[in-house]
């Protein structure tokens, strides 16, 4: 317990910080916002024929934007019910699937998913397919073909200033596998500043009991274009993991509370358009502790992915 308040204090110092930074406005300023893709500091008044007249077309500007403002502008830390619908869907290919420092599948797979949102909310489906007979190494079985692993999660998170605080639900299923079904609920905080860092933590209320705590930072970059329609960027990410020692028994069969994993995720997201993305991606994750290096799929490992997502 120690070390995971330990991790939560070191991520929401790194979080807060970011908070400080933030230059501090006059109270006279009007907090800028887009209004059809343009500042309320860009719209101007027409032209005074004298400087009397100049003045007050732009105090009658300054009250009307704060007004306006006002009317339309959402609190912060409360839902924006007014962003309506959105869905998404990706498709990703990779070589290997590792969760928090396991190899749970060595060999190829597809891993598909959608999410449907609206306003805060989101539901999201995620699917494991097996593509080879890697089934009958890990014991349950050729299930080529077959899902062995499908997740669902809702999730509301809610801006508040420049962070987005979260907390959600997420059902494990594992069809195929004689695997029993676990449960984890989480809560979350991020922030919108240099380096994006996340912090959050995940409680296992059913199978396992335990708690593990998720550290990570990410910044991404636009490259350049090629033509009118395709974009390419780079984005890169580092995380930590701390789990608690119902987590690792669990899982690696260790009794200690310890850090788990680390892992790297780097990508080349190219956008065609305005709604699809294909992002080859290079991975790499390790498990920090000896001791929890028993297995051979236990220690150190790499792997390649392609995604492909559609957006509206």
């Amino acid at each position: 317990m120690f070390l995971l308040m330990r991790l939560a204090g070191f991520g929401l110092v790194m979080i807060l910080g970011c908070a400080s930074k933030q230059p501090k406005r006059r109270a006279t300023e009007v907090e800028p916002r887009s209004v059809s893709g343009e500042s309320v500091f860009g719209r101007k008044g027409e032209r005074a024929e004298s400087e009397e007249g100049a003045q007050r077309a732009e105090c009658k500007e300054a009250e009307a934007g704060r007004d306006d403002a006002a009317n339309t502008e959402v609190p912060a830390g409360k839902p924006d019910w007014k962003k309506g619908l959105s869905l998404s869907a990706n498709s990703t290919f990779n070589t290997k699937y590792v969760w928090r420092g396991l190899a749970v599948v060595d060999q190829p797979v597809w891993q598909p998913d959608f999410t449907v949102g609206y306003g805060p909310v989101s539901f999201n489906w995620w699917g494991n397919m097996d593509m080879t007979r890697w089934g009958e190494h890990a014991g349950y079985g050729n299930q080529r073909g077959e899902f062995t692993e499908i997740d669902y999660t809702v999730d509301i998170s809610i801006p508040v200033s420049i962070f987005t605080v979260s907390g959600g639900y997420l059902a494990y299923t594992f069809p195929h596998t004689g695997v029993d079904s676990t449960t984890e609920l989480y809560t979350g905080v991020s922030a919108d500043c240099f380096l994006n860092p996340s912090l959050k933590v995940f409680f296992d209320v059913d199978e396992v009991k335990g708690r593990y705590g998720l550290l990570s930072f990410s910044h991404s970059v636009d490259l350049f274009k090629i033509g009118k329609d395709i974009k390419v960027g780079a984005e890169l990410s580092v995380g930590g993991g701390l789990g608690s020692t119902e987590f690792n028994d669990f899982y690696y069969g260790v009794s200690k509370r310890t850090l788990v994993d680390v892992q790297i995720d780097g990508g080349l997201p190219i956008g065609i358009g305005e709604h699809i993305t294909v992002t080859p991606g290079i991975h790499w994750s390790k498990v920090v502790n000896p001791a929890l290096r028993e297995g051979p799929t236990r220690d150190d490992t790499g792997w390649l992915g392609i995604t492909t997502g559609v957006s509206f």
